[in-house]
């Protein structure tokens, strides 16, 4: 099975110049991945592969290019697993992005948390299905995909957060439903994102 995770913060780069990744685990993977705002040579690092440059999004430390999200391939096909990404903020604070996901079916052999992939597609671009849960279909991508933010920001989503005295999140704990998707749609010739995919063979495997 082949899991494709993106976390992101959603930061004005500005206003938050010093914010970065401290590190990412998905505990029913049995997996822990430093990042390269907690130490230097980590396993990821912090990057801004959309338009929008307040997304700032983890990547394999690998190279230099601007890459949405990272791989990782494991034997077991889970239905259930947690996501725990923390974030240094600002230098002098950390917040942390709890996401629950919750696997519709078993039908095919990867899941992402870029909903864009979900998407059913022409002939041209793979003849794919549409993988959307019910659920997200009603709200855009850039509305509705897991993120955290600094302060709570207006977009859609299941989730609730801790606050501080200053109005800021400290946590975040979200729930995303997902279908599968088929592998092809994350490392096949068709990906419309094809310069920012993370790469199969930069895929952590455990």
């Amino acid at each position: 099975m082949l899991y494709h995770f993106n976390p992101k913060l959603f930061a004005e780069r500005k206003e938050h110049p010093d914010c970065g990744l401290i590190d990412f685990s998905c505990p029913e993977l049995g997996i822990t991945l430093l990042g390269d705002g907690y130490v230097k040579g980590a396993d990821l690092t912090t990057r801004r592969p959309y338009p929008n440059k307040r997304f700032l999004v983890a990547c394999r430390n690998k190279g230099r290019a601007a890459v949405n999200g990272f791989l990782v391939e494991c034997e077991k096909r889970l239905t259930n697993y947690t996501s725990i990404t923390r974030w240094v903020i600002d230098c002098d604070r950390t917040a942390t992005h709890i996401i629950d996901h919750i696997v519709l079916d078993e039908e095919r052999d990867a899941v992402t948390e870029d909903l864009a992939l979900c998407y059913a597609t022409c002939p041209e671009i793979g003849g794919y299905d549409s993988r959307l849960p019910d659920i997200m279909a009603q709200w855009s991508p850039a509305s509705s995909e897991p993120r955290l933010e600094i302060t709570p920001e207006n977009r859609n989503g299941i989730f609730s957060d801790k606050i501080n005295e200053k109005g800021e999140i400290v946590e975040r704990r979200e729930t995303f439903y997902q279908h599968t998707i088929e592998k092809d749609r994350l490392i096949g010739p068709y990906h419309y994102t094809c310069g920012r995919r993370p790469s199969y063979e930069d895929a952590f495997h455990v």
